[in-house]
């Protein structure tokens, strides 16, 4: 069940709020959009991608704070295992990465369980 946040965490491409941060986002919408390109894709391609671009253009991720919003499952139980995976695949410590979550309690499609969000902020220097 932890593949259901870390997909939405990952894919949280907007990460990239920092100077130059429309590179990064006009880079991702430009990219096709056929489902059978992303079928099957590791989610952390996405992330080794920006995080290359990030050090092509000479910023590094310094830490990442991000909240997840879903009714189940749980995140206890993943949150060590998420962290030890974002920060491997940003080369940072596990501890820089702040991962929390919430519920939409019982609101919208996210508190009826039908969906996942998530918000990311990162330290991009």
């Amino acid at each position: 069940m932890s593949s259901i946040y870390t997909d939405c965490l990952y894919h949280t491409r907007r990460m990239c709020y920092a100077y130059n941060c429309l590179i990064f986002i006009q880079y991702f919408d430009n990219q096709p959009k056929e489902p059978s390109q992303y079928k099957n894709m590791s989610s952390l391609k996405l992330l080794v991608d920006t995080c290359r671009m990030l050090a092509e253009r000479g910023f590094r991720i310094v830490n990442l704070d991000s909240i997840l919003f879903a009714e189940a499952p749980k995140l206890g139980p993943h949150r060590q295992s998420m962290q030890t995976t974002l920060a491997k695949t940003m080369n940072i410590p596990s501890g820089a990465i702040n991962i929390k979550a919430t519920t939409a309690e019982g609101l919208g499609a996210i508190g009826k369980g039908k969906g996942i969000a998530a918000m990311c902020m990162a330290l991009i220097e």
